[in-house]
């Protein structure tokens, strides 16, 4: 990560955070024999790159613009912290569910 952020560090910080908060939720929503993971990788190619991958349960979905479906009442403002931070900048927040895992990846 660069010394000089083009973002402010602080909605950087809680962008990080919705995103590992809403992946560990998931991870603790699986069955106990269900095999847990949770990876998170930042890196720095003239933009920053962050991507989150967690297990995820089978029931998790995407809705038609591509973005998480809040499953219970009140849930979802994260993930919408995490869009609006990701439009401000001029971003790009892709998400992707493939073989049991989530995958996020925001650009900015």
């Amino acid at each position: 990560i660069p010394d000089e952020l083009a973002v402010d560090s602080l909605e950087l910080a809680m962008a990080i955070s919705n995103l590992m908060e809403n992946a560990v939720l998931a991870c603790q929503k699986l069955p106990q024999e269900r095999k847990r993971h949770l990876s998170f990788v930042c890196r720095n190619a003239g933009r920053l790159i962050m991507e989150m991958e967690n297990s995820c349960p089978d029931d998790t979905a995407l809705d038609k613009e591509g973005y998480p479906v809040a499953r219970e009442h009140d849930h979802g403002i994260g993930s919408k912290s995490v869009l609006a931070f990701a439009q401000k900048y001029d971003g790009e927040l892709i998400y992707r569910i493939k073989d049991g895992k989530f995958q996020v990846r925001l650009l900015i």
